[in-house]
């Protein structure tokens, strides 16, 4: 039998428990977009969240594959894939590992007209890290043993294995614009291995100017950002330029298997015009935008038309 003096203690306690005032959650502080433009030209984006363990901080170049020449046709794609490799101050093994080693990553994507290069670290670390990233995206050094061992096998792998879909997006860029943006994402094959220290250390020097490049971050403190923006090592200057001018047109690539892919484009409206956006906008979900299953019915006027 339990005893009674046990109870008034108990009892005392529970009324307590039940007099405390619930707490009232504190509101998370909101965060805006900041911009601002540095003495040297360089612009700045940053979007801080306390609520961010992982700060994300990405180099946007003008440095696509539309400001190739004829000369070089190909040079973008081989400078993507030497992103890592030794630099000017560090080894490729020091960078890799030292980056790795605090949980971090760097990552590249390349399009026909920008190159971004992006930091993905634990939020203490993002600007120790951050010194890694800038060596890789100022200071590459372009080694010729390194371009032998890594980057020409890549080329070649990737070019060999380029998907239909990926091909015939390159010929409608082809047949849209020509030159400048109708050149492809990809070095033709003859071009491989064409590529050496002096052809990618003057178009990685064209490009790579303050005045074409944008250091964006999320999770990082702005002021913090600015300071790292001042830490890349860009000369002034801005650097080739390539008119746009669409022609279109129709360009096709012959080649064994069961299936066809095509690809479909016209010339839309200006993006500063807000209307002709809208209506090309419209026009585009009329047409139909494509099943979001697989097998899924045709959806808009071409799916239709197609079956």
């Amino acid at each position: 039998m339990a005893s009674k003096f046990l109870m008034p203690p108990l009892t005392v306690g529970k009324r307590q428990m039940a007099s405390m005032a619930a707490r009232k959650a504190s509101a998370a502080p909101i965060h805006q977009l900041e911009t601002s433009l540095l003495p040297s030209g360089l612009k700045v984006v940053s979007n801080d969240s306390d609520a961010c363990a992982v700060s994300t901080v990405g180099v946007l170049v003008k440095a696509g594959s539309s400001y190739e020449t004829y000369d070089n046709l190909g040079v973008s794609h081989a400078l993507r894939l030497a992103t890592g490799l030794s630099s000017k101050n560090a080894t490729s093994f020091g960078i890799v590992r030292n980056v790795q080693q605090m949980g971090g990553s760097i990552n590249v994507l390349a399009g026909r007209e920008y190159i971004m290069y992006t930091l993905n670290a634990p939020r203490p670390y993002v600007g120790e890290l951050f010194n890694y990233l800038n060596e890789a995206v100022t200071a590459p050094a372009f080694k010729p043993w390194e371009l032998n061992d890594h980057v020409y096998a890549r080329m070649a792998e990737e070019v060999e294995n380029l998907d239909a879909d990926s091909q015939a997006v390159d010929l409608l860029h082809k047949a849209a614009y020509r030159s400048g943006l109708g050149q492809s994402l990809y070095s033709p094959e003859y071009m491989i291995g064409k590529h050496k220290t002096n052809t990618l250390a003057d178009f990685h020097a064209k490009t790579h100017t303050v005045t074409r490049t944008v250091i964006a971050a999320n999770g990082v403190d702005h002021r913090i950002l600015s300071k790292m923006g001042t830490q890349l090592n860009l000369e002034k200057g801005h650097g080739p330029t390539q008119p746009v001018k669409y022609f279109g047109g129709e360009q096709r690539l012959d080649c064994g298997g069961q299936h066809a892919v095509v690809a479909i484009a016209t010339e839309s409206g200006s993006a500063s015009n807000a209307k002709e956006s809208l209506a090309c906008m419209l026009l585009r979900n009329i047409l139909g935008t494509g099943p979001k299953i697989g097998r899924g019915n045709l959806s808009g006027k071409l799916g239709k038309a197609v079956e």
